[in-house]
This record gives structure tokens, sequence and C-alpha cells, in this order.
């Protein structure tokens, strides 16, 4: 209940807050999330890399690590069993806006339900018992769109999904 409290005081918070738009270094946004998932995590470190240079944006940073941090997590916390979590991030200009790539090895999205993930309380995998409240991504899809940006999912062949954000340049 706790955690649902304070997923649900996120929630509020990134569609309040204000968005205060900067020139900002994706790649250490980035660099700050890792670091924070790696501590949280306990154990063994999780493999977790950015792929290059990720660029920069124009973009509100507070709320950019928000969206990272759920991103992150999800692809460390829906792995496969017995399988250790591999997490890429990657980006690659398109015409006037920014795509980052979260790529993971994990339990992977049915294309069916590529949409739904980011709705309220959307959990496509209620049968593993994986801990969680089904907001964050909904706090991602929320913080995208207050920053006039898109978010989706692909499916990451063999396994696992492929995370986007699209950031306006």
């Amino acid at each position: 209940l706790d955690r649902l409290i304070g997923d649900l005081l996120s929630h509020t918070r990134m569609q309040q807050r204000e968005i205060v738009p900067e020139e900002i270094d994706l790649t250490a946004i980035v660099e700050r999330v890792i670091e924070h998932v790696r501590r949280d995590r306990g154990g063994s470190p999780p493999d977790i890399a950015i792929v290059g240079s990720l660029g920069s944006a124009r973009a509100d940073a507070v709320t950019l690590e928000h969206v990272f941090l759920n991103l992150v997590s999800n692809a460390i916390k829906f792995h496969r069993d017995g399988v250790p979590p591999v997490v890429r991030v990657h980006s690659e200009p398109l015409e006037g806006k920014l795509r980052v790539w979260v790529d993971d090895n994990g339990i992977g999205i049915d294309p069916r339900f590529r949409q739904r993930v980011f709705g309220m309380f959307e959990r496509v995998h209620p049968q593993l018992k994986i801990p969680g409240t089904g907001v964050g991504l909904a706090i991602v899809a929320t913080a995208m769109s207050r920053m006039g940006g898109r978010c989706g999912v692909e499916p990451n062949t063999p396994a696992g999904s492929r995370f986007w954000v699209e950031i306006p340049r």
C-alpha cells in the first residue's frame, strides 16, 4: 500500500510540476540513473551500459531523469528466470527529435499490449507476481506528453523489449 501511494503521488506530481526546458546532456542523466539503479539493486551489479553518446536535447532534466529511472528499473525488474539482465541505452537523431532507446533481454511484451502498458495500473504479466503497482510506465507517458515528446515499445529479438522516448530537439 505504501508503494502504491508513493507511485500515485509521483504520478500526480508529474502531472502538476512545472516543466522547465533547458539544454541537457542525456548521457549525464542516464549515467546518474544507472548509478542509482546499481546502488539500489544490491548484490552483483546489473549489466547496464550506454552505447555511444546519447546527445543533448531541450527538456526538463528532473522529469527526464524520472522517465529513465522507470525505464531502466523496469528493464532490470522484468528479467527472465536464470538469465542475467542486460540493458543497453542508445539514441538516434530523427527530424527535429532525438529518440532514446532502452533495450533489454527480459521477458518482453506481447505486441498486442504495446500501448496498453503505458496506462495507469496496467500489468501485462500478472501471473509472474513481479512486485510493482502498474504506475511506472504511466508516469513515463505523462512525462513525455508534458514535454511535447512521445514514448513506445517494440519487441527486442530474440527476447526482451525496446522502449523508446522521443524528445524534441
